[in-house]
């Protein structure tokens, strides 16, 4: 038996702020922080144009037989000399590149999403037990089918956190605001309806879930009632819990359900099956709390229609995402730069050893 407990006031509750990220993989870019300094590898054709196409005549040397020479074509040690001019250039680009600071940026894009906190304020008085419900072809009591649509409307949103409060004479937080669904929906499913108190109070149960959302740092906050019949219990009427809840910057869509039977069949107390007459819902108090908290009063007479309901109001309701994209760049003139000194210090050492040039 889920008798509930009372709520004592609007409570004080500390919520996780639901704005959060992920990450996309990094994009690799490159750039250079002083492209300007790039003309300058103009400089690096001087060294193969002295060596290829300009080159100042040497001392020529007697040979008695030339056409043998040219026959032999140039040795390893001429060919040496030539490479000399090629590290010369590349060093020389390889300098004008690490001038120039070249760069590599890591560009990452945040997907943050601003969520909504929604809760579930759901009847569970003795009359939801009523089997006048037709869902998925199927008989069912008010709750149960309740409990097969706001499953599938709380597993179709994403990033929203979403708590579930139930009342019947006194209200009852069945699950706190969270974005595990799973696990909402779990909490849901052994909900019973309330056989014990005949009354309906929903206007303490509004009251329950505006302190449930009080303290949440989402920029939307929405309140989902559903029930069958009117408030004749409780401290506080629906529409001046409304405005309590207006106040709090809460949106309230209200659900009546309206059979089309007025003879319905429940299970009292002790389990047995008895027949009694619906209760007929307020329909004219839950208009006025939807106007009062800036929502809409929707009427449900099945299940099909129940779904409906909750359908439109996941599309009322969007979450909103927006990307932020940044960029990390790390400096790498360094690898260029020891490149080149690199190849100076080879083509000196190659000049003053094995390929030095004889006077």
């Amino acid at each position: 038996m889920n008798q509930g407990k009372q709520y004592s006031g609007l409570k004080q509750f500390s919520l996780k702020p639901i704005f959060h990220a992920d990450k996309i993989p990094a994009i690799m870019s490159w750039t250079f922080r002083h492209p300007h300094f790039l003309w300058l590898l103009a400089l690096a054709a001087v060294p193969l144009v002295r060596e290829f196409v300009w080159k100042p005549a040497a001392a020529a040397l007697g040979f008695s037989a030339t056409a043998r020479a040219a026959r032999r074509g140039p040795t390893a040690r001429a060919m040496g000399l030539r490479s000399l001019a090629v590290f010369r250039s590349i060093a020389i680009v390889l300098a004008v590149g690490a001038l120039a600071r070249p760069q590599a940026g890591d560009e990452q894009s945040k997907v943050c999403v601003e969520g909504i906190a929604i809760e579930l304020v759901v009847d569970v008085s003795g009359s939801m037990a009523q089997e006048d419900m037709v869902y998925e072809g199927a008989r069912r009591s008010r709750l149960e089918t309740a409990k097969h649509v706001i499953d599938g409307f709380v597993r179709g949103r994403a990033d929203d956190l979403i708590g579930l409060t139930t009342f019947s004479a006194y209200p009852n937080e069945v699950c706190p605001l969270t974005l595990d669904y799973g696990m909402l929906s779990k909490f849901f499913e052994h909900v019973q309806p309330d056989k014990f108190f005949g009354y309906t109070a929903i206007g303490d149960g509004i009251v329950q879930g505006a302190a449930l959302l009080k303290e949440s740092t989402a920029q939307s906050k929405v309140m989902v009632l559903l029930t069958d019949g009117l408030n004749n219990f409780g401290a506080t009427h629906p529409v001046e819990a409304a405005r309590m809840a207006a106040q709090l910057g809460i949106r309230i869509y209200a659900i009546g359900i309206v059979p089309d039977q007025a003879a319905q069949s429940s299970v009292d107390f002790f389990g047995r099956k008895i027949f009694m007459r619906g209760q007929e819902v307020d329909e004219e108090t839950l208009r006025q709390v939807a106007t009062e908290a800036r929502g809409r009063y929707f009427a449900a007479a099945d299940g099909g229609k129940l779904k409906k309901i909750y359908e439109e109001i996941n599309k009322l309701e969007k979450t909103e995402h927006f990307t932020e994209k940044y960029l990390q760049y790390r400096e790498l003139y360094h690898v260029p730069l020891a490149a080149s000194l690199g190849l100076v210090f080879t083509e000196s050492i190659l000049g003053l050893t094995l390929f030095r040039k004889k006077p």
